[in-house]
């Protein structure tokens, strides 16, 4: 029996708790109006929650059930939680639960996450003075907390955030500067929550690009300097806590954007290395260091880590990294690395044209020609594809496929929002025409500019330079560079053309006047074409030493333009006496 004693001791004391409860003239037992609140609540609960067993879709009915729930249990979290839910499926036409909870919310100030759910709906109505005034009141009801010496409330540092952003939005700086002094200063159980201090360097930063930089009375700091100097206050006090406990990397990304946006990215760099002296090895720090070391050019060191990041098997469920990682292995020049990520990515990620692109550019870098032609083959159709496509053509010297691609590029830009069609595409089609022996392209292309600009000196001279070099339309050609050179009469390449074309009509005296002064107006690097037409020029007025010592020049100056194996030969055979 002894056993049970200690429970039975407790009997007069229940039955004295129990006894207002109880009409003994009617032998009944009675709820008090709060009881009887609560119970309509559980059983409103009970009822929705059976019925929501049955059919777990979130509808309006429900909702507006639980919101009966929580008029008789406002601190019911699970109703409120599927309100906020229903709430968000669909915000536009929500006005009349946003209404409900909001009186709700009204009428219990000290329930924090109701009354932050319902300033959440709020805001989203454009609600924001009431938004404020609710959260504000909220606050009041709850200000012992502040520097009760408890724990700090997570959900209160949520409604200190929200509050200070509406006052930064609405530039209430006075008020957001009172709020943040008290929850901040030496005696709140709040002043060394990280968020609540990112919330704060936000505001400051914000206030003081914005305030009167003149100081009052020229005596006391202006608003612009005390705001500055609380921001740098609060940030040191940031990085103190960074170096103290690891911060994740979303904790840490507001800041980032705010050392971003005032050009600040040593302060960046600094915040999250002291983060990473609390958890040197963690990935995602050292992938948010990467971007920023990308940010502030320092590219061989994002390099660097997002190598390191690849050893450690890190972006295989994140291939995008291996974007960033061929980024900046081009921006510093590592080709081969590029690549490689480049590559690893396609495999990873799949497919994607603007990719093969990206490789084409690398392996165009590179040398690798035929590497970059065969990924242009799954590029976007556009443009640029089939202009780089040509460019790799004629790198390899293949000039008929590099006018062909060339072709299809205005071709493809016929589609393009930005027609980049424009003069020097016409030149740079010609040139490829003229390597690829098809004169009429060179014409098409050169008569498209002249019939936009038909005082162009430059298509004057290569049209009249082409069809001299053809032998053909001579006395045309030598008009078309006479008058080229009646804009620019020093040109040494206008000079040759005449020289050239004057040449081929078989005036010789006149040629060698032009090509001396070409040559005098070229100055120390004389082009080897024009070298080797001195000596085609001398050689024909019988001038044969001063040829030989031309050509033999021309041999020895590199350009892509003279095939130096033809002007040796000649050398040789003019060298050889006649049998």
């Amino acid at each position: 029996m002894s056993a049970f004693l200690p429970f039975f001791s407790n009997a007069d004391d229940i039955i004295s708790d129990t006894a207002p409860n109880v009409d003994d003239t009617q032998n009944v037992f009675q709820l008090k109006t709060d009881e009887s609140r609560k119970a309509k609540a559980l059983s409103g609960y009970a009822e929705t929650l059976r019925e929501f067993s049955k059919s777990p879709k979130i509808d309006r009915k429900k909702a507006f059930e639980f919101i009966e729930v929580l008029k008789n249990d406002p601190a019911a979290e699970i109703p409120l939680a599927f309100v906020v839910a229903a709430w968000n499926q669909d915000r536009k036409n929500s006005a009349e639960l946003t209404s409900e909870l909001y009186g709700i919310a009204q009428k219990n100030p000290e329930i924090l996450k109701l009354n932050i759910a319902a300033a959440t709906m709020l805001l989203n109505a454009k609600k924001n003075k009431e938004a404020r005034e609710l959260l504000e009141n909220t606050l009041s009801k709850n200000e012992e907390k502040i520097s009760s010496g408890k724990n700090p409330d997570k959900t209160l540092v949520n409604l200190v955030e929200i509050l200070i952003s509406l006052y930064q939005k609405s530039k209430n700086f006075e008020k957001g500067d009172f709020l943040l002094r008290k929850i901040c200063s030496p005696h709140s159980t709040y002043k060394d929550d990280f968020n609540i201090l990112r919330s704060a360097a936000i505001f400051y930063k914000a206030a003081a690009a914005v305030s009167d930089p003149d100081p009052f009375l020229f005596i006391f700091q202006s608003d612009k300097e005390r705001y500055l100097e609380e921001y740098k206050n609060i940030f040191s006090r940031i990085e103190k806590l960074c170096f103290e406990k690891y911060h994740s990397t979303q904790e840490l990304a507001p800041l980032i954007e705010l050392c971003k946006l005032e050009k600040n990215m040593e302060q960046a760099k600094y915040l999250v290395l002291c983060n990473l002296l609390s958890a040197p090895a963690d990935p995602e720090s050292l992938e948010l260091l990467a971007f920023i070391y990308m940010d502030n050019g320092e590219d061989e060191n994002a390099l660097r880590i997002f190598s390191y990041l690849d050893r450690m098997n890190y972006l295989a469920d994140r291939p995008h990294i291996y974007l960033e990682l061929a980024r900046a292995a081009i921006k510093s020049n590592h080709l081969k690395e590029a690549a490689e990520a480049l590559e690893w990515y396609s495999t990873i990620a799949g497919e994607n044209p603007e990719i093969y692109y990206m490789m084409a550019l690398v392996y165009l870098d590179m040398g690798l020609y035929r590497k970059a032609i065969a990924r242009l083959t799954k590029a976007p159709k556009r443009f640029s594809t089939y202009n780089l496509k040509s460019l790799c053509e004629r790198k390899l010297g293949r000039y008929k496929e590099a006018l062909a691609s060339i072709l299809m590029a205005e071709t493809a830009a016929a589609s393009e929002k930005k027609d980049p069609i424009n003069r020097e595409y016409y030149f740079m089609v010609a040139y490829i025409a003229d390597k690829a022996g098809d004169m009429q392209e060179v014409e098409n292309a050169l008569n498209k500019i002249l019939s936009r600009s038909p005082d162009d000196h430059e298509a004057l001279n290569f049209l009249g330079y082409t069809w001299a070099d053809k032998g053909i339309n001579l006395d045309k050609a030598e008009r078309l560079i006479a008058s080229a050179l009646t804009t620019d009469g020093k040109n040494p390449a206008y000079l040759d053309s005449m020289a050239w074309v004057l040449f081929k009509k078989g005036n010789f005296k006149e040629a060698i006047k032009y090509i001396d002064k070409a040559i005098s107006e070229e100055g120390d690097s004389i082009d080897s074409v024009l070298l080797d037409h001195a000596g085609d020029i001398y050689w024909a007025d019988g001038q044969k030493e001063k040829a030989l010592k031309f050509w033999k020049e021309a041999s020895e100056t590199y350009s892509e333009d003279l095939d130096h194996e033809a002007v040796r030969r000649k050398i040789t055979e003019k060298n050889t006496p006649a049998k």
